[in-house]
C-alpha cells in the first residue's frame, strides 16, 4: 500500500476468504486446503494491477484488499466463487475502512473495521456461497447500480456479540450468464504479497475464534426431522450435523406420531453437542399360552412348582 494509505485510514474493498471447519480439521488437511487457497487467489487476481490490491494471511483463509473500485471487487469475488467449486471455501465481502497498524513502519500489516466486516461475513456465509455487507452493496450501487442488482437481500444476521448484520447474497443465475466472461482471467499473476510468503498476521485469533459457530450433530434412529429455534432443516438421516451461531437454541426432533423430543442448548463459539434419540415403538409383552393338561397334573399332584 503507498505512503499516503498507510498513513491514515482508507475505503477499500474487502474480500475473505475462510476455510469451513478449519479449527476440527487435522493439520495435513488444513495444510493441504492452505496451499490450494494460495493457488486459488494467485490465479484470480493475476488480472487485477500489482499496485491496486493486497493479500493478507489469516489462520483459517486470506484477505484480499482491493484498492479499485467495488465493481472490481465483486468481480474478482465472483472469479473466487467460480473457481471454488467444490472445496470448503466461504466467501465475504465488505467495504470500509483499512489503514496500516501501528508499529515497524517496514512491517506492512493492516487493521481496520473494513476487515473485521469481510470475516463477519465470510463466518455467517457456506462453502460455495457469497455474502456481502450492507456497506459493500451501497458503495456497489453507487458507482455501479446495475452490478449491485446482482447481489440480492440474504437477511438479518446476529454474531456472538448480539450484534445485527444486514447481508446480500450473490445472484447465482448472473454468474453463471457470465461464466464464460468470467473463466476468461489472462495471464496468471500475483499482486504484492505482505510478509514474505503470506506471513503477515493481523487478522485477531480472538475475533476469528467468537465468530466461530458451534455444531449439532444428530444421531436420530430410524430417522426423525430436525427444527431448530422452529424452523425446519431437514431430515436425520441423512442430516449428520449442523452449524449454528453461538447461544441458545430450542432443538425439536419429530416422527410421526411418537411423542417430539424437545431439547434446550446453550452453545459457545466452535463448541460441538450431540442430539441423540430413538424412536421404539412399544412392544406387547408376550402372551402367556394356558397350561396344558400335564401341567395342570403336575401343579394338582405338587410336582410342579
Amino acid at each position: 500500500m503507498t505512503e499516503k494509505n498507510s498513513a491514515a485510514p482508507g475505503l477499500a474493498s474487502v474480500i475473505f476468504m475462510r476455510i469451513a471447519e478449519f479449527s476440527r480439521m487435522q493439520v495435513a488437511e488444513q495444510a493441504q486446503l492452505k496451499a490450494k487457497l494460495d493457488e486459488l487467489l494467485a490465479q484470480i487476481i493475476g488480472v487485477l494491477p500489482a499496485e491496486g490490491c493486497i493479500v493478507l494471511d489469516a489462520p483459517d483463509g486470506n484477505a484480499v484488499v482491493v484498492l479499485e473500485s467495488p465493481g472490481a471487487a465483486l468481480q474478482t469475488a465472483e472469479r473466487a466463487l467460480a473457481a471454488s467449486a467444490g472445496l470448503p471455501f466461504c466467501i465475504g465481502v465488505n467495504h470500509g475502512p483499512v489503514q496500516a497498524a501501528p508499529g515497524d513502519p517496514k512491517a506492512v500489516a493492516l487493521i481496520g473495521d473494513g476487515l473485521l466486516a469481510a470475516i463477519t461475513a465470510a463466518e455467517f456465509s457456506t462453502p460455495g456461497r457469497l455474502l456481502a455487507t450492507r456497506a459493500f452493496r451501497d458503495a456497489l450501487e453507487a458507482g455501479a447500480p446495475q452490478r449491485a442488482q446482482g447481489l440480492v437481500a440474504a437477511g438479518v444476521f446476529t454474531d456472538s456479540r448480539v450484534r445485527s448484520h444486514e447481508m446480500f447474497a450473490f445472484d447465482a443465475s448472473a454468474a453463471r450468464r457470465r461464466r464464460r466472461r468470467l473463466l476468461a482471467w489472462g495471464a496468471f499473476g500475483v499482486c504484492a504479497i505482505l510478509s514474505a510468503g503470506y506471513g503477515a498476521r493481523l487478522l485477531r485469533l480472538e475475533a476469528i475464534r467468537a465468530a466461530q459457530p458451534a455444531v449439532i450433530l444428530f444421531e436420530i434412529r430410524p430417522h426423525g426431522e430436525i427444527f431448530i429455534d422452529g424452523v425446519a432443516k431437514g431430515k436425520s438421516p441423512p442430516l449428520t450435523q449442523m452449524d449454528v451461531k453461538a447461544g441458545a437454541h430450542k432443538i425439536e426432533v419429530r416422527n410421526g406420531t411418537f411423542t417430539p423430543l424437545n431439547r434446550e442448548v446453550q452453545l459457545e463459539p466452535g463448541e460441538r453437542t450431540t442430539i441423540a434419540h430413538r424412536f421404539v415403538t412399544a412392544q406387547k409383552p408376550p402372551e402367556q399360552k394356558p397350561p396344558g393338561f400335564w401341567q395342570n397334573l403336575r401343579r394338582k399332584l405338587g410336582s410342579d412348582k
